[in-house]
């Protein structure tokens, strides 16, 4: 069995391994994006009487592709690795120009933030490559020799990092290696697009009241509590004199409880969606109520940013409960990145907890 056809095998083997992984709420993304970097290109001439005179070049590379799974995606690409310098050659020319196209499987195999920010391409993630494709090459220097290769296909390998934002920009380096005579390294920036699942918006939690004394009906209707709620609409009749009531002359609380995050990530989790929609529930009671939305981090990053970041869940909760029927002049977003810890950030759970957003009740 050949090397090439090895490296094939190899390739599907890895393909349908990591396509077996796939997340049920994995989100498939197209993507584009294109770099440039140095190419090491170093033709074969021998038996021509030609020799290499130079090997470096300027890369150019563009390539578009497809996540179909957690760990993989499909990529074609196309590259320009410049020319290789010759001298000696019987034609008098003294350059050959090489260009490779192809497909590959990409694997990515880590995301030190963990298994969702790899899901969703952010953060740092270290990947490999394998395909196959073909390599033009420009030999007019050697047109007069016995050089053969022209269109030929080459098994493609890689490895590179890829970081990624949370706007599906991400910047890539990595090198490349075509068969045994051209190699790449390159930065690259892309594109990804699509399968960014809006938020789902559960029905709010309905809560039962529990059933309240039914008192004898009189011809006088007055407030006997004094919370400013007359007696025959007043399904909390023994309030304190004075005290801040809803419609129903029902006490508020006074608190509304806070929502958590993962590792760099403004990114409402399921639960934290569960507790907004209780958060709006109450929000809806009190019509009157303005609170400061607070959102924090924890130190694993500079202070810009997670001053950054705090913005962004910050808004990311206040765009949730406006989307859920809160109007936004009742809510003040702000970020206070890592200043304000209630935990200590010495341990995975202190950490997690002051990965934060919580409410202050500004005006009732």
């Amino acid at each position: 069995m050949s090397v090439k056809t090895k490296a094939i095998g190899l390739a599907v083997a890895s393909v349908l391994a990591v396509n077996a992984q796939a997340d049920g709420d994995f989100q498939n993304k197209f993507y584009v994006g294109g770099g440039a970097g140095i190419s090491m290109v170093d033709p074969q001439t021998d038996g021509t009487g030609a020799t290499v005179d130079k090997d470096r070049s300027t890369a150019i590379k563009g390539f578009i592709g497809y996540d179909i799974a957690p760990n993989l995606a499909v990529e074609g690409y196309y590259a320009d690795l410049g020319e290789a310098e010759l001298k000696g050659t019987r034609s008098g020319e003294s350059q050959m120009g090489y260009q490779v196209g192809g497909v590959s499987a990409v694997i990515y195999g880590y995301n030190p933030a963990g298994r969702q920010a790899l899901k969703d391409r952010e953060g740092l993630n270290l990947f490999g490559k394998v395909g196959f494709g073909m390599m033009e090459n420009d030999p007019n220097a050697l047109a007069d020799d016995e050089w053969q290769r022209d269109n030929d296909t080459h098994i493609a390998i890689g490895a590179g990092a890829e970081y990624g934002l949370d706007n599906g920009i991400a910047v890539r380096g990595e090198v490349d290696s075509y068969d045994t005579d051209a190699k790449s390294a390159t930065i690259s920036v892309l594109k990804r697009f699509g399968g960014m699942a809006a938020p789902v918006v559960e029905a709010p939690v309905v809560i039962e009241p529990e059933p309240q004394p039914v008192y004898p009906v009189v011809a006088y209707v007055g407030d006997s509590d004094n919370d400013g709620v007359n007696d025959d609409m007043d399904a909390c009749p023994r309030s304190a004199p004075g005290a801040r009531v809803d419609a129903d002359g029902c006490l508020f609380g006074g608190m509304l409880p806070a929502v958590n995050f993962e590792t760099d990530s403004a990114r409402l989790t399921k639960k934290a969606q569960f507790i907004l929609n209780g958060v709006i529930q109450e929000l809806q009671k009190y019509p009157e109520i303005v609170v400061e939305v607070q959102a924090h981090t924890d130190n694993t990053a500079s202070n810009a940013y997670n001053m950054s970041l705090s913005d962004r869940r910050a808004a990311s909760v206040v765009r949730y409960l406006t989307e859920g029927g809160i109007e936004s002049h009742r809510m003040q977003p702000r970020g206070y990145g890592e200043t304000r810890p209630a935990y200590r950030n010495d341990t995975e759970e202190g950490r997690y907890r002051n990965r934060r957003v919580e409410f202050e009740i500004l005006d009732f």
